[in-house]
Formats: structure tokens, C-alpha cells, sequence
């Protein structure tokens, strides 16, 4: 806005097109999490390509996405967020309430296009969680959630539908989660 002067000496306001108009509108980008969701550590997941256990692949970190209050996602193997063909090989993995033993639980690991992917569980899937309060914070509540995961599942996009390639996954998905006690609001807490 300027203001200028015309003929008869008044003065008026000139006002010019905001050339930000329409832009002011805040791009967000909101990730629903949960108990179980976040960043896992993964140098100890082995992924062994078609029946070689001697070299394995591995991942310094497999994010986990939740799909409900119970179920979180990863992706299989080697994939992640950046491959196109991602949705084709989810594996979900539901945190149940029966007991394997006294610290371990049972998971339920599953995928929703098996029949083309050909996923399979193999042995039975826990996990475990521990808490501890920080000792030199002691407002710092620390959650250590392990995840032990074994199956198998055929690669057939790489390649293509003819030639497929197996892979064989096990091991252990680790993360750690940090709650601030001081914060009232437990979706506040979570320090990221």
C-alpha cells in the first residue's frame, strides 16, 4: 500500500495486488504415531537374499507407521519410504497381549498382498518392553521396545513377475523412546 497524490492535491490511497496472495497457507506435515511407531535400529535385522546366510543385508534404521492403536507397518526387507513399489510389501506387525514368557510377548506379523509377495512367518514373532527412569534426569522416563521378527518373502517388481528373488529376514528391531513426566499431555511427552 503507498499512498499518492493526484491533480487536485488530495491524497488517496493506491493499493497494489499482493503477489503473495494465496500462498500463506501452511503445508504441514502430520505423522500419526503410537505406542509401538518411530525409528527402530536395525544392525541387527539380517536380511539374507535367496538362501545365502553368509553375507547379510542390513539397515541402520526401518521406520515403523502406524495403522492403528495396536498395529504398526515396515516395510519388507530392504524397502523403504523412497521405493515406488512400497505398498506392495507392507508387513504389519500386531502387538498382543499373550505372554510367551515372562518378559517376552507375542506379535502377529502378516501382510496384506501375500499372495504375491508369498510372505510367510516363520517361528513365532515377540516383543519385549522395559522402562527405567533416566539417573541423571529423573523426570526422563526411558522405553526400550525390541522387536524379534523372522520371515520370508519374494521379491517380484525388481526384476519382474518371472523372476523372482527370496529373501529371508530375522533378527531384532530396537528402539528407544523418551518421555518427559513433567508434561501433563502424553502426546506431548514424547521427546523427539
Amino acid at each position: 500500500m503507498d499512498i499518492a497524490s493526484d491533480h487536485s492535491r488530495r491524497c488517496f490511497l493506491r493499493l497494489s495486488a499482493n503477489p503473495r496472495k494465496h500462498y500463506r497457507k501452511a503445508l504441514l506435515n502430520i505423522t500419526p504415531f503410537n505406542d509401538y511407531s518411530g525409528v527402530y535400529g536395525g544392525t541387527k535385522y539380517m536380511i539374507y537374499m535367496d538362501g545365502n546366510k553368509k553375507e547379510p543385508l542390513t539397515l541402520n534404521e526401518h521406520r515403523a507407521y502406524v495403522h492403528d492403536d495396536k498395529t504398526i507397518f515396515v516395510y519388507a526387507g530392504l524397502r523403504d519410504v523412497d521405493f515406488l513399489d512400497r505398498k506392495l510389501y507392507k508387513v504389519f506387525i500386531e502387538f498382543t497381549d499373550e505372554r510367551i514368557d515372562i518378559l517376552k510377548k507375542k506379535l502377529r506379523i502378516y501382510s496384506d498382498n501375500d499372495k504375491n509377495n508369498k510372505f510367510k512367518e516363520i517361528g513365532q514373532s515377540y516383543y519385549t518392553i522395559e522402562e527405567e527412569m533416566d539417573p541423571q534426569k529423573p523426570y526422563l522416563k526411558h522405553i526400550y521396545i525390541t522387536l524379534g521378527l523372522s520371515y520370508e518373502f519374494e521379491d517380484y517388481t525388481t526384476i519382474g513377475e518371472n523372476n523372482r528373488i527370496k529373501y529371508l529376514v530375522e533378527g531384532t528391531l530396537s528402539m528407544q523412546r523418551d518421555l518427559n513426566t513433567l508434561i501433563p499431555d502424553e502426546d506431548q511427552q514424547i521427546q523427539w
